[in-house]
């Protein structure tokens, strides 16, 4: 599989990314999926597993679906619907990294495991998941497949995991994580309690940006007749709404190169303002219904 992660980097280095590159890379990944029994792929680790072998096992299906989720994310983003196979293949991918990563956390003996790499794969898993499921056109595409449901208690799941984690041993990435997942799983569901501009960059992701707007003031209405603001003061407050945005560069993953201090265990928040250029972006729109936001 380091043969096949080097295939994904050398093509996204070329000129001009060959999405039959990116075909021919997923056939050979898939020879490597069938090297081992559906059963392997998809129980989970019996409980008297020895650790070894669980570690093995499940570290093996993270490699695996890390690199079948890089292969396929730039494609996932474009908006070609030539581009369907690989929206599927990178959401397949993302749930089975985290199945995976679940499979370890949740064994006694995979508790403690201190691997920050790991708890960062899983948590960008859980992000190419919230892309979808936040994209309105998302459950309307002819290709999507039923399995959406599935999504959001994954999500949990992990972010429950990723809490436990950095509880149990202080893990700056868990920790942050957990907070990033929480503040957007909040946003898709109208009950975004964090700060009114919240921007974070992620190594090698991106950025992401959630803005709260919170409406008009029934105190800017100086210049009105008191008739009309008296109207305009018993009609309700305007529901507060907000904008989740995604930027990134999909072929070329954003890295700290040094500028940030411990780097995947550094303060994310620390380079919201440093100057990065991104070429895409997307940008979602939410209704705010938490009353601890209100005016």
């Amino acid at each position: 599989m380091c043969n096949l992660a080097a295939s994904v980097v050398a093509r996204n280095q070329s000129p001009q990314p060959s999405y039959l590159a990116t075909v021919q890379i997923a056939h050979e990944l898939d020879g490597c999926r069938a090297l081992m029994s559906d059963s392997w792929w998809h129980e989970p680790p019996p409980p008297d597993q020895p650790f070894a072998q669980l570690y093995a096992q499940q570290a093996t299906k993270v490699q695996y679906f890390l690199i079948a989720k890089l292969l396929h994310l730039p494609f996932m983003l474009s908006a070609d619907p030539r581009y369907e196979f690989s929206r599927a293949s990178a959401v397949a991918a993302s749930r089975g990294l985290i199945a995976a990563y679940l499979g370890l956390r949740s064994c006694a003996t995979g508790l403690f495991v201190v691997c920050e790499s790991l708890e960062f794969q899983a948590f960008s898993a859980g992000i190419t998941l919230l892309i979808r499921l936040l994209s309105p056109a998302s459950g309307g595409r002819p290709g999507d497949d039923d399995n959406s449901g599935e999504d959001w208690p994954l999500i949990e799941a992990l972010t429950m995991s990723l809490r436990r984690t950095a509880s149990l041993m202080r893990c700056n990435v868990a920790s942050q994580a957990a907070d990033v997942l929480g503040l957007l799983t909040q946003a898709a569901r109208g009950a975004y309690a964090g700060p009114d501009r919240y921007d974070v960059v992620l190594p090698y992701f991106g950025k992401i940006t959630i803005a709260l707007s919170r409406g008009r003031k029934t105190a800017d209405l100086e210049g009105w007749d008191e008739c009309c603001q008296q109207q305009q003061q018993q009609q309700p407050a305007p529901s507060p709404f907000g904008t989740v945005e995604f930027s990134a560069n999909p072929f070329d993953l954003v890295h700290f190169s040094g500028s940030l201090e411990g780097e995947l265990g550094g303060d994310w928040s620390s380079m919201a303002d440093v100057d990065i250029g991104f070429n895409w972006t997307q940008t979602f729109t939410f209704d705010n219904n938490n009353n601890n936001n209100l005016l």
